[in-house]
């Protein structure tokens, strides 16, 4: 059968209206409605691996429910013309290929189209390993087609086509439901979430493959109509104990990912600028372009709590944690979250400067992650005090508070602890210069002695 034959009497032709309108319509609602993957500015979506897992979030139910109920109605158009039982010469493989092409093609653009909208949508720096989550959607689109059609060949297709498209949607899309046991989800939607410059390990492309295509393979084998008998039994038979051996090993897997693929993170490219510190900023996440101001303001926020009296040493370089899997920070190395911190509509650094004057405290202690872990909780208002003073020197001081009264919440006396911080903070202004810088220091040993129950190095 040529080409354009086999498409026009196709069921993915005549079905293309509503599996492309599926597509628009989700794409441009689900997407990008208020509360959708792209209504809101984030750095993500300037990494194409995000860009693509979530253009696809939403199509995996539906592509697999199309490519079943498809295949199902195309086994049964063949059955019916009595194609499927045509001489031994012609194999069935080829039978089913050729039916089956234009299903999986028609499956295939529903996750190809909304990924090649998305990518050019935002654009971002493309990388043959961010389209690797399509490549596992459409190996599953072809097991998918090989379940329906076989079903198909049983179940005539007026009832099996509907009952797969129903059946297929409702089985793919509720697993995102499940918590416990994770793998079905994760063997079917990959409906994930990749931090901005980490991409999906091996493992997470391939159990998906496995545990369908497997399956979908052992369906295969029952075609074969060539052999002996007995040949034929021990084919089948193999290949269903290969199967469930493959089905298993891979829903283990999956199952131990819970909601997090196995992902590898710190592959964006970064910009840096400067010397003493350099700075770097995550090249394609939408503030690079802010490079420059952004050092700038590091630069005078530590050289006014120099001048101010704090000592601080100007760190050597500034790394941005966007898209970095990041380090501890250290007196020469600072990691920030300069591209999060940054106001992409007018450029303002206040959040910049804060995290530069929060990094000039150095205690003489390690404070505990916890307020009930401390000695004696009084050391918060020694300790904040220090801060806050800090912040006001750097003109940082409504970040701080706001970030520092929410934290409060946990104490019974929060409302008590913040007049008495502002208290110190504001007395500690009113001294002289020299006397300030030595009330600071008075507030960093105190807080480490109350904090730790040990007097501060």
């Amino acid at each position: 059968m040529r080409l354009r034959t086999r498409l026009l009497s196709s069921s993915a032709l005549w079905t293309a209206p509503l599996w492309l309108g599926i597509v628009l319509f989700y794409y441009a609602w689900a997407l990008h409605s208020v509360t959708g993957t792209f209504s809101r500015p984030r750095a993500e979506l300037h990494w194409a691996a995000s860009v693509v897992l979530d253009a696809t979030e939403h199509f995996y139910a539906f592509a697999y429910a199309l490519a079943a109920a498809l295949g199902a109605w195309e086994a049964g158009r063949i059955r019916k013309d009595g194609v499927w039982d045509l001489a031994p010469a012609r194999s069935r493989y080829r039978i089913a290929a050729g039916v089956l092409a234009p299903t999986v093609a028609a499956a295939s653009l529903m996750l190809v189209v909304p990924t090649a909208m998305a990518l050019v949508e935002f654009r971002p720096a493309l990388d043959p390993r961010a389209l690797l989550p399509v490549a596992v959607g459409i190996a599953l689109v072809c097991s998918f087609t090989v379940a329906g059609f076989a079903i198909g060949l049983r179940v005539p297709r007026a009832i099996a086509a509907p009952l797969l498209a129903a059946g297929g949607w409702y089985l793919v899309a509720f697993t995102v439901t499940y918590a416990e046991p994770a793998w079905p989800g994760n063997v079917l939607t990959q409906r994930w979430y990749l931090d901005f410059g980490a991409y999906l390990k091996g493992e997470a492309l391939l159990m998906p493959v496995l545990f369908c295509g497997g399956i979908a393979a052992a369906i295969a084998v029952w075609w074969i109509r060539g052999p002996a008998p007995f040949v034929r039994y021990a084919l089948r038979t193999v290949a269903a104990a290969l199967a469930v051996l493959l089905a298993t090993v891979s829903a283990g897997a999956a199952n131990a990912w819970s909601i997090d693929p196995p992902a590898t993170a710190g592959h964006a490219p970064e910009t840096c600028t400067g010397r003493l510190p350099t700075v770097c900023m995550a090249s394609y996440a939408g503030a690079a372009d802010r490079l420059p101001q952004v050092r700038s303001s590091l630069v005078a926020t530590l050289t006014g709590l120099r001048e101010a009296g704090v000592e601080v040493a100007m760190p050597r370089s500034v790394r941005d944690t966007e898209g970095r899997p990041g380090g501890r920070s250290s007196d020469r190395e600072w990691w920030l979250p300069l591209t999060r911190q940054v106001d992409r509509n007018d450029g303002r650094t206040v959040y910049v400067r804060y995290s530069a004057a929060m990094m000039a405290v150095r205690f003489p202690c390690r404070l505990p992650d916890s307020f009930g872990a401390a000695k004696e909780p009084a050391y918060i208002v020694n300790a904040d005090a220090a801060k806050l003073w800090v912040a006001r020197r750097a003109g940082v001081q409504e970040p701080f508070l706001k970030w520092r009264e929410s934290q409060y919440q946990e104490l019974e006396n929060g409302d008590e602890v913040l007049a008495k911080v502002k208290e110190r903070a504001e007395s500690a202004e009113r001294l002289r210069r020299d006397e300030q810088k030595e009330w600071y220091g008075r507030e960093l040993a105190k807080a480490c002695r109350l904090a730790t129950g040990r007097p501060a190095p």
